[in-house]
C-alpha cells in the first residue's frame, strides 16, 4: 500500500501495524484499517519534530515485484519513509495491538540477544543450500517467518489471541 500523508509517502504491506496518534493518545492499527485523516506518527524532516504526527490524505492500493522486508528489532518498531511502523504484521481478519505482538516475540529477540542465532548460523546455512528447491524456499519473495509461522499456522495463536481480546 502507499500512504500519502502530509510530510510524504509511506509504503508497507496492507497488514502491516502502524502508530497512530488520536485524541486518546498513540494507537496502533493495521495498515489496511487505516483512512484518510488518520494520523500518522512520525520522524524527522524539515516540518515535522521528532514524535510529531501526520494526516493521511490518501490510500492506494498497490503491488511490488520486489518485495518488503521487516526485520526484527529489539523495540519491534522500524522508521519507514519517516513514518514510525511496527515490524509486525496482523492477520486480515485480527486487529491485535502492537505490544502483545511485541511480547509474544520475546522468545526469538531473547535467541538473537543471547547468541543462540550465531550457534545454529551453519545449521541454517546448511539446510538452506541443500537442493535448489529448498534454496528457493529460503529466497522466496514472501515468506513468513518460522516463528510467526508457528504461531499462526500451528498453534492458531492468532485465534487464541482475537477470543481473549474480545472479552475486554
Amino acid at each position: 500500500m502507499s500512504v500519502t500523508h502530509t510530510h510524504g509517502t509511506f509504503r508497507a504491506s496492507a497488514n502491516h501495524i502502524v502508530f497512530l496518534q488520536s485524541p486518546s493518545g498513540r494507537i496502533t492499527k493495521a495498515l489496511v484499517d487505516c483512512q484518510e485523516g488518520d494520523e500518522l506518527l512520525v520522524i524527522g524532516g524539515v516540518s515535522s519534530s521528532p514524535g510529531s504526527s501526520s494526516p493521511i490524505l490518501e490510500i492506494a492500493h498497490e503491488h511490488t515485484s520486489r518485495g518488503m522486508y521487516a526485520p526484527l528489532t529489539d523495540a519491534g518498531t522500524i522508521v519507514v519513509d519517516g513514518v514510525v511502523a511496527s515490524t509486525y504484521a496482523v492477520t486480515w481478519a485480527l486487529q491485535v495491538p502492537h505490544g502483545i505482538v511485541h511480547f509474544a516475540f520475546l522468545p526469538l529477540r531473547l535467541y538473537h540477544r543471547l547468541g543462540l542465532a550465531s550457534l545454529f548460523q551453519p545449521m541454517w546455512g546448511e539446510q538452506c543450500s541443500k537442493s535448489e528447491q529448498q534454496e528457493e524456499k529460503c529466497t522466496a519473495k514472501e515468506m513468513m517467518h518460522p516463528v510467526a509461522e508457528l504461531y499462526h499456522k500451528h498453534m492458531q495463536l492468532d485465534r487464541i489471541v482475537a477470543t481473549l481480546l474480545s472479552y475486554r
